[in-house]
């Protein structure tokens, strides 16, 4: 097959891109070259989160960002020895081809970053582990930064962490638990993408539903739902540039209660369900299963969450056995 220019059938022309917040002040606008059947939301969105800009390039046109793009992973592949100079012409040219007739888009963090920088984060989703210590808790704020600051999402499951029940090393003193940690990681999460990233962040925490704080983790959002209703309700509005959202916790990060099969069989028999210390493995709290799963669902009914991840089907399906039990997925 003879290769020709990817572009060369298809009819371009200059569009204004154009986002305005909710008062109708301008966020963005800028003059850009479009395929003439590019809806204009495409055009808005693309130009306005994909497009990349700095003191040698300002990309105007969206055959700059799949050269971009396309070019690195050609030169990335032959590079690597993947296919030779003549066969990544044809690599090349469908790369090109296929996103410009709109058969397929890399996700965010493709657009985002690669050919931009030799340091490129690629990948949309990346799983967090954390530990019971605060050395661990603390290094998921460093490593959500980076992943947050080059538009990719994280997903973790915080039960490893001792519950507000149970006392502190070698002190009298109670841990503050889990929660109190997800509050620290979301406002970072909103701060990382009020200074300027490239979406809202996307963050899942996931926790198991014999940790005994799951009752305080299923309403911890629905709490600061009632809080953005009292502030509508006194007709408080939000500060310039930001949301009401915005001043109550938990709003960037979507919360998902980690359920086994066995609990699921327990509601099925109205049996009940024991809570457990992390540290010692004895019995915190015993609850009628059904109780608990009614409760789950009332707050996703009241606020959207929490959500309901099935651990042990996930990890009937897990292709990677190798690398250990899916403790939690990404949005």
């Amino acid at each position: 097959m003879s290769l020709k220019d990817p572009y060369q059938d298809i009819e371009f022309s200059k569009r204004k891109a154009l986002i305005t917040d909710k008062d109708g002040e301008t966020i963005y606008e800028n003059d850009v070259v479009f395929p003439t059947y590019f809806s204009d939301n495409a055009v808005n969105i693309v130009s306005s989160k994909y497009f990349y800009s700095n003191q040698n390039n300002d990309e105007t046109d969206i055959r700059q960002m799949f050269d971009r793009v396309s070019n690195t992973l050609t030169d990335w592949g032959i590079e690597q020895e993947y296919f030779d100079k003549e066969n990544s012409k044809d690599f090349n040219y469908k790369l090109k081809n296929y996103q410009i007739n709109q058969m397929f888009a890399f996700n965010s963090p493709v657009y985002f970053n690669v050919g931009t920088t030799d340091e490129v984060q690629s990948s949309a989703c990346f799983i967090i582990d954390v530990e019971d210590d605060m050395e661990s808790i603390a290094n998921v704020c460093v490593v959500e930064s980076k992943i947050f600051k080059n538009g990719s999402g994280s997903g973790m499951n915080i039960s490893p962490i001792r519950s507000k029940f149970e006392n502190v090393n070698n002190s009298r003193g109670y841990a503050s638990g889990p929660i109190s940690f997800l509050k620290v990681h979301d406002v970072l999460a909103n701060v990382i993408r009020s200074g300027g990233s490239l979406r809202r962040s996307a963050k899942l925490v996931c926790l198991n539903i014999q940790h005994p704080d799951i009752e305080e983790f299923i309403d911890c959002k629905k709490f600061e739902e009632e809080k953005i209703k009292a502030l509508i309700s006194d007709d408080i509005q939000p500060r310039k540039g930001q949301e009401l959202s915005d001043e109550v916790f938990f709003q960037n990060t979507n919360i998902s209660v980690s359920i086994p099969d066995s609990f699921m069989q327990k509601v099925l028999d109205n049996g009940s369900w024991d809570t457990t210390f992390i540290t010692t493995g004895e019995t915190h709290k015993t609850y009628k299963a059904r109780d608990l799963l009614y409760k789950i669902a009332k707050g996703a009914w009241e606020c959207a969450d929490p959500g309901l991840q099935f651990s042990d089907n996930i990890n009937n399906w897990n292709t990677c056995t190798n690398d250990g039990q899916i403790e939690s997925s990404n949005p």
